[in-house]
This record gives C-alpha cells, structure tokens and sequence, in this order.
C-alpha cells in the first residue's frame, strides 16, 4: 500500500514538515488543495463525497464532509476539533464553499412536529403556515419526512420531525 504524505514549507527555516491528520480516519483520495483546505473525493456505495480539511495546530483537521454530491441536496457533517458536532442539508453547488443551508417555510395551516419520523410520536408542538425553518435530515423509512430546526421568537432552538407534504420544498 502507497502512503501519502503532506508536508508544509516553513519560509523563515526553509524546511519542511510533515502534517498528521485529525478526524475521521478516512483515506485521502483524488485531493485538491483549495487555500488552506485540502478536499479529498471520493464514491462510496452510489454516492459521490468530499471531505474538507485545514490546517490547525500543524495538523489536517476534518472541518466539513458532504455526501451524495451531485444530489438535488446535499448531507453535510460539520466538525469541531476533528469531532462530529452537527448535520445538516445544504445546497448542491459545484464548490463546497458555495453550499447554503436548504431551508423552507411551512405550507400547513397547522404543521404538527413529531419525535421521530414517524406518526406515532406526535407532539403537542405545531407550526403554523409560513413559518421558517433550516432542513437538517431527510427519512423517508415511513414516508417523508424532514428534521427541522425553528429558531422559536426566544431565539431558542427546536429540533423536530414534520411531513414533507407541510413544508414548501415538498410542494
């Protein structure tokens, strides 16, 4: 097996070092350097991936991974030191860098929020017709449905269910 390495030039001492990796443990393939992010490309079971990385404390750290690449929307994993800290769905432009958040504004005169993505776990939570909300996950298991985030008047934060058919991006 090859082994890839990447090295950084240091001007003042003109030498060179090599960068270790933090994140996700995941080979590099067909890489780009764009600025300081290095994007790694990739197929795996039908869907097109990129990783992004930076440099950070004289290591790549994973920073962005979007999957399915090429879809209508694309599933993004952001990191935080090299660690998982969310999900969300953004747009499918041709650079990661110009990828926005999908949102969408409630069609429903009542849009009820579930627990899980199934009719079953009904709240008591609803929004009303056009209201907004970021898409963060799609299911479709038992239907359509999408993870929502509502940014409430309190400005806090509601992570819930609701049907695709409630929501604009559906209709």
């Amino acid at each position: 097996m090859d082994v890839l390495a990447f090295f950084s030039f240091n001007r003042t001492t003109h030498t060179f070092s090599a960068l270790d990796f933090v994140g996700n443990g995941k080979d590099i393939c067909n890489y780009k350097i764009d600025k300081n992010h290095l994007i790694s490309s990739y197929k795996l079971d039908s869907k097109q991936y990129e990783d992004v990385y930076e440099v950070r404390n004289g290591a790549y750290q994973i920073v962005l991974s979007d999957g399915c690449v090429g879809c209508d929307q694309v599933t993004r994993s952001v990191y935080q030191d090299g660690r998982l800290s969310g999900k969300l769905l953004v747009t499918n432009q041709r650079s990661y860098s110009e990828r926005r958040p999908v949102t969408s504004s409630v069609t429903a005169n009542k849009a009820w929020l579930y627990s899980r993505p199934e009719n079953t776990s009904i709240n008591k939570m609803y929004l009303v017709k056009d209201d907004k909300v970021q898409l963060l996950e799609f299911n479709d298991a038992d239907g359509l449905w999408y993870l929502v985030k509502y940014i409430t008047k309190e400005n806090k934060a509601i992570l819930k269910w609701i049907k695709c058919e409630d929501l604009a991006v559906c209709n």
